[in-house]
């Protein structure tokens, strides 16, 4: 007479069985029986999808912090696993263009939560990078996802989309000149319509909520990274790995430090590694903004930043 396997190896055998097998593996065992089922699925001890987070190559949730500093509170295993994989599988496959909306979104939330809750590096320079990072770094290394035609997106899916695009940084993509792409960027941003009140003449969003519109803020991110990575002709583009991407999303905390106590938290003192970029005010003036109203405005916002100490009848000179 045959006997079930769970009634001739220990529960504690089998589970450490399965802790060490691809999750989706697991996933097909639960199918096997209504006991594997509940074993898998149904136990109340997470024990089980603790010991398979974590021998995937992430962080321990435990030990990663907000890019504030702030420690996570809690960690529900199972489902975050459960969308990692469901969200590697998506990537993997491209099927972000058949993913329900509700899909869509939690695929982007999973990806932004990786992203976002990494452990604090004690240096700028260290070498010791969030596995977090270099995870979601190979995922989207060739930059499809983030490119994927969004007219099925939802404003919402765009937003989160365009955040991600942000913190990951420059994708071989961008960099072609024949995908137009960096004609579509740098006209956004030099688009007087983008700016008015409503936003305080920034990247957020026109209804005066004070949100970042982080479809502005990709925009600028381009615009700037094409500046900072100078490319050749015949350079080949892997990732680039400037104080712009990826990697720098993991926050700067050293030993010994008490946020709690800490004045300047942000590590604002000391001395800064900065880039310069002029903007090119012909685009300003002609390329993107053709209507007489926008240029006169921009011409005034210009000279009165530039030069504050000029007549009015010098201004409108300029203007004319």
């Amino acid at each position: 007479m045959t006997s079930a396997i769970h009634e001739i190896l220990p529960l504690e055998l089998i589970e450490r069985i399965l802790s060490i097998c691809e999750p989706l593996d697991v996933a097909t065992f639960g199918q096997t029986s209504r006991f594997f089922r509940t074993l898998v699925y149904q136990t109340t001890d997470q024990h089980l999808w603790r010991s398979l987070y974590l021998s995937q190559p992430f962080d321990d949730p435990r030990s990663c912090v907000s890019f504030l500093g702030e420690p996570r509170s809690i960690v529900d295993w199972k489902p975050e696993l459960q969308n990692i994989i469901r969200t590697r599988s998506v990537i993997a496959h491209e099927r972000i263009a058949v993913c329900h909306p509700d899909e869509r979104c939690i695929v982007l939330e999973t990806l932004l939560n990786i992203v976002c809750n990494v452990p604090s590096s004690p240096h700028p320079s260290t070498s010791d990078l969030s596995q977090n990072l270099l995870w979601v770094a190979a995922v989207l290394r060739d930059g499809t996802f983030l490119h994927h035609d969004e007219r099925t997106f939802s404003a919402e899916d765009q937003q989160l989309r365009a955040r991600l695009h942000t913190y990951f940084g420059l994708t071989l993509i961008e960099t072609q000149i024949s995908s137009g792409l960096r004609t579509n960027f740098r006209a956004y941003v030099y688009d007087q319509r983008h700016y008015s009140w409503l936003n305080h003449f920034g990247p957020f969003r026109m209804d005066g909520s004070g949100r970042v519109n982080w479809i502005h803020m990709r925009a600028i991110h381009h615009v700037i990274s094409m500046h900072v990575v100078d490319l050749g002709d015949n350079d080949e583009f892997i990732f680039a790995v400037f104080p712009m991407s990826l990697p720098f999303c993991q926050p700067i905390i050293p030993e010994g430090m008490d946020l709690d106590q800490e004045q300047d938290w942000a590590g604002v003192a000391g001395y800064w590694s900065c880039n310069y970029c002029f903007i090119p005010h012909y685009l300003f003036m002609g390329e993107y903004n053709t209507t007489k109203e926008s240029t006169q405005l921009m011409c005034y916002s210009v000279y009165n930043v530039c030069a504050p100490g000029c007549s009015n009848t010098e201004i409108s000179l300029i203007i004319s």
